[in-house]
């Protein structure tokens, strides 16, 4: 027999005591719902019992054939008895029954594809105690055709729509319109029908466990035959149609497997004091801090999510006849879970007869909207830090960002309304089915799929609605993320006609108002308007004062922020100040400024500088917004090109910093002995070696170390750990000087009371460092030593400590062990090596990728080994439940990299050549008005006497100055911004200064070269209106 467990329990027993046996962090053992399960059960949630059958117990069945692993029934069974003994019924008693519901549990979450059985252990002689112990004979067969429809399609593959249509059959019999309208009567008929339907689509010979009568199979009537079918059809749905593409569409492997979980059911439908619903903590759309969700009286599960029946808001269950109660527990336990997850939690609950039970939970999924304010208002609340806020905005969600938006201030005339499913806006044809879907799409038409409920088989069709229209910008982005597509062009006549009657609508506008202008003014004063001149304007130099302080007050905010969490937030705040800046120094503060240069008589009183002032105070009256708006957005372009090309091109070297080896793999463990560390390094080592082999690759220059891993502050020259990372601290690795000699080719030689220091950022200032009470020496930094993984590039500060030997170090992990900080520290047994092929050449990318692949599925199974040697862990506990293990190859590393900088380069492009278009646009029609403003005046200085030569020498002079004053203030805020840029992308896994120095200065030279370009294209039609003679 096995001594692998595999059935893991949770919930109490019949005295109340919790006997719950994992908990949050065993999701790769007991799957998201099962770990879930047991935390809520943990921390005093009423959760009905049950137990949880592992992942791994899945694999295992899967990779047999379909035959369960040795002694795995067994446990099953005692499993079974167990909860039989704590809820005090048992599956398939005439007088009193346990019902079960059977649901999937994976180690991530893939809502609706996997299978679920509710109602387990009816038949035709519990269903009479159902109704004995409740005196409800509807609420009895209605839960008994539920589980004949439900099991018969879940588990033995009969076609829904037979037991849909029957039901609907019942309805128009009984002349009612909804389902919960049906008599006992009625649906105890239909229990009939479905058991008809049963035999006449099963077929006996799949299932030889059947019971046969007259040639056809008949329902189960065993409960342990009803449960033992039902678990192996959640394992096979693992492998079904919808889940395989699902993990497919999300990068989840097929190697982890499902857990079941055999749960206690609690019924929703019980009447009026009765119900059932799914909540988020907060509203997942907008990130809303309000209680968001569904529910349904008398109802179940299914009920809700299928969208068959119409909701009520979970605002209004506290207000439901009834559920008064329920509804104010539900309140607390939102709350309750927020902050036990310390994240947006995602629930299903249900309320049985006025009593809750909370049936699951999980992070919540959220749009990006959400997710940036949910992050933001968490971190104001002191849920999380800053740092955790970063890490969880998912690059990919950025996507949902770009999709078009109604605009919510117009009104629209509806064909039709229902509830959407994807995010944004789209235009396409209506299909009715998936494969209707699919197929359309693959002629290149663009989708938009119409469904009456929602359906986890319609995955196929919902992912090809949901990538059919691609613009060529699209094929752009993802040849920039190293992807390839089959890309169809089409040209929509409608898109045509649209563009000329929008684009005639505006002429048509500007038309008008020219006209509405001209009519209200005589045709003497349109004559005479030129003649009448115009007045000087006054310097405001309130405004030109506001200006210079702004600027000022963006230039330092952009110097002094340190910390690249807080430089996120600064950014946008100096930005603000820079831009009020800039407008109010080219509008009020150059003309301030000329004036004030006109009362210099040595200076004003000079040929060239006469003429020029006089023109540039009237120039930048009229055009000093337009020529501030022309710097601002030359600075958008040189920041967001030189930032996502630095980001973009220096992909490459960060990954080769990060991991200068092919292959990289960790084992953390917390609150561990020596011993079982020491074992666990030597599972790493025979893990390595093994799937190496089995993908015949070959170790090369490997290196091994361990490090001691903490929070800590430096503050005063003592270290402190730290419970959890704060933004002035430090993540702390401590490692041996022989490890790092013998890792990174030095002959460093420690004294016992010193040691040396390795940061990802600045150095250190401290000469003495008191570390667990002892005083240390810091003797020099490690300049040999090279940041690995995340290290490299994390944007919190890291630092390494090395110190003199083995005494030392554990002396420090003692100390840790006894400390206020033992929940943040880890021990980790660290290996780096290369690969080659098994001849000695270099292993290819496809090799390295499978053994990498390889060894996730090895290290599930390492979750299972049990260990003897720890007090908290004796018996069948897995020692390596809650470990941190990690393998990271630098292939995946720079795909990772690719997939994220790609996007951002090609987002930073895309609003680049917007802001370029707006720059050209406001030049070509600033030049226009000017060439007719100076036209006359350069003409009265001919005639006072001025030469031509002198005429085209002002001309120059002041153009040049307009015209190249923004381009210099652009160069000026990107100088200033420049330290802050540096540590934003720091953020995002760069540090590379140099580069981003190289990458800006080659953006500003080629933007300034373009601006020249523009400004000696547009100037032509100035001077083609001014007709000076060239």
């Amino acid at each position: 027999m096995s001594d692998c467990k595999r059935v893991y329990r949770f919930g109490t027993d019949a005295q109340g005591t919790c006997v719950t046996e994992g908990d949050k962090s065993m999701n790769f053992v007991l799957g998201g719902k099962g770990a879930n399960l047991a935390e809520m059960s943990r921390i005093g949630l009423p959760v009905p019992g049950g137990f949880t059958i592992t992942c791994q117990t899945c694999v295992e069945y899967s990779g047999a054939g379909n035959v369960w692993p040795e002694g795995a029934l067994d446990e099953i069974v005692a499993a079974e008895a167990d909860l039989e003994a704590r809820c005090g019924k048992k599956l398939g008693d005439a007088s009193d029954p346990l019902l079960v519901s059977v649901r999937s549990g994976a180690p991530f979450s893939m809502p609706g594809m996997m299978d679920t059985v509710l109602n387990l252990g009816l038949n035709d002689d519990s269903v009479q105690g159902l109704i004995a112990q409740t005196q409800n004979p509807r609420f009895a067969w209605d839960s008994y055709r539920r589980f004949i429809q439900m099991f018969s399609n879940v588990v033995m593959g009969v076609d829904a729509d037979l037991f849909e249509n029957a039901l609907t059959q019942a309805r128009l019999v009984a002349g009612v319109r909804v389902d919960s309208e049906l008599s006992a009567e009625d649906l105890q008929e239909l229990v009939e029908t479905f058991k008809g339907i049963f035999s006449e689509n099963v077929d006996a010979a799949l299932y030889p466990e059947l019971e046969v009568v007259d040639g056809k199979p008949v329902f189960p009537h065993d409960p342990e035959l009803q449960l033992r079918l039902a678990i192996q059809a959640v394992f096979g749905s693992w492998m079904n149609e919808r889940a395989c593409i699902y993990r497919k569409q999300h990068g989840i492997s097929d190697e982890l497997g499902t857990a079941v979980n055999v749960q206690a059911m609690a019924f929703g439908n019980k009447g009026e004091t009765s119900a059932t619903g799914v909540a988020f903590t907060r509203n997942p759309a907008d990130g809303t801090k309000e209680f968001y969700g569904d529910f349904l009286v008398n109802a179940q599960g299914e009920d809700v999510v299928a969208g068959i029946r119409n909701t009520e808001p979970i605002a209004d269950l506290k207000a439901t006849a009834g559920l008064e109660s329920a509804g104010e527990e539900l309140e607390r336990v939102f709350l309750t879970l927020e902050d036990h997850y310390r994240d947006m939690c995602d629930i299903e609950f249900t309320i049985e007869q006025g009593k809750l039970w909370m049936l699951q939970t999980r992070v919540g999924k959220r749009t990006a909207t959400a997710a940036l304010r949910i992050a933001i208002e968490m971190v104001e609340e002191g849920l999380i830090t800053r740092d955790e806020a970063v890490s969880r905005i998912d690059p990919a969600q950025l996507d949902q960002l770009l999709h078009p938006q109604f605009d919510a201030s117009k009104k629209y005339e509806a064909l039709a309304s229902g509830l959407n499913a994807s995010p944004g806006a789209a235009v396409g044809e209506v299909v009715f089915s998936s494969d209707d879907a699919v197929a359309r799409a693959n002629e290149g038409h663009k989708v938009i799929l119409v469904r009456w409920e929602t359906n986890p088989d319609d995955l196929a069709g919902m992912i090809a609605a949901d990538e059919i229209a691609r613009s060529g910008a699209q094929v752009l982005l993802l040849r920039m993320m190293g992807r390839s597509i089959d890309y169809v062009f089409t040209l929509q006549p409608s898109a045509l006609a649209y563009s000329v009657i929008l684009f005639a609508a505006i002429f048509a506008l500007i038309y008008g108002k020219s006209v509405i202008e001209i009519s209200r003014q005589s045709t003497v004063d349109l004559l005479y308007s030129k003649a009448q001149g115009e007045r000087e304007p006054r310097a405001n130099f309130v405004l030109a004062f506001i200006g210079i302080l702004s600027l000022g007050a963006g230039y330092v905010l952009a110097m002094t922020v340190q910390n690249p969490t807080d430089a996120i937030l600064v950014f946008f705040i100096a930005v603000i100040a820079v831009i009020i800046g800039t407008y109010c120094t080219f509008i009020a503060g150059s003309v301030a400024l000329l004036k004030l240069l006109r009362k210099n008589k040595n200076y004003y009183y000079q040929t060239g500088h006469f003429i020029a002032t006089s023109s540039m105070i009237f120039r930048m009256k009229k055009h000093g917004a337009g020529l501030a708006s022309i710097c601002i957005l030359s600075t958008m372009v040189l920041v967001m090109i030189s930032s996502t090309a630095c980001l973009y091109f220096g992909a490459g070297n960060a990954i080769n910093a990060a991991y200068p080896r092919d292959l990289e793999a960790t084992i953390g463990m917390r609150k561990t002995n020596d011993a079982t560390f020491a074992a666990a390094g030597a599972d790493l080592d025979r893990l390595l070696a093994a799937s190496l082999q089995k993908q015949g690759l070959k170790a090369k220059n490997e290196i091994r170390y361990t490090l001691c891993a903490f929070y800590g502050q430096i503050e005063d020259g003592v270290l402190t750990p730290l419970a959890e990372y704060t933004a002035d601290g430090y993540t702390c690795k401590v490692m041996t000087a022989e490890e790092y000699n013998e890792n990174f080719g030095t002959h460093v030689s420690l004294e016992r009371s010193q040691l040396l220091y390795k940061k990802n950022e600045g150095s250190l200032r401290e000469t003495m460092l008191t570390i667990a009470d002892k005083r240390y020496a810091v003797i020099g930094e490690a300049k040999k030593m090279i940041l690995r993984g995340t290290d490299a590039v994390d944007m919190a500060n890291a630092i390494y400590l090395v110190v003199s030997d083995r005494s030392e170090f554990d002396r420090v992990v003692q100390a840790l062990r006894q400390s206020t900080a033992a929940e943040s520290f880890r021990l980790v047994n660290c290996r780096a090596l290369n690969l080659t092929e098994a001849n000695g050449s270099a292993a290819s990318e496809t090799r390295i990728s499978a053994a990498e692949e390889e060894l996730q599925r090895e290290a599930l199974k390492m979750q299972d080994k049990p260990d003897t040697a720890i007090g908290s862990h004796k018996g069948n506990q897995p020692v390596y439940a809650s470990m941190d293990m990690n393998f990271r190859t630098k292939g995946s590393a720079m795909e990772t990299f690719t997939n994220l900088y790609g996007g951002l380069f090609f987002l930073g492009i895309l609003l680049s050549l917007a802001f370029l278009g707006a720059t050209v646009m406001i030049m070509y029609y600033k030049q226009i008005t000017e060439g007719y403003d100076d036209k006359e005046r350069f003409h009265v200085l001919r005639d006072v006497g001025m030469s031509d030569r002198e005429i085209r020498k002002s001309i120059r002079d002041q153009v040049l100055k307009v015209f190249f004053i923004p381009l210099l203030g652009a160069g000026l805020h990107i100088a200033f911004a420049f330290h802050i840029i540096k540590l934003m992308i720091k953020v995002f896994g760069i540090s590379n200064t140099a580069l981003l120095i190289y990458t800006t200065l080659a953006s500003f030279l080629l933007f300034a070269a373009f601006y020249i370009v523009v400004y000696l294209i547009t100037s032509r039609a100035y001077y083609k209106i001014v007709a000076v003679e060239q």
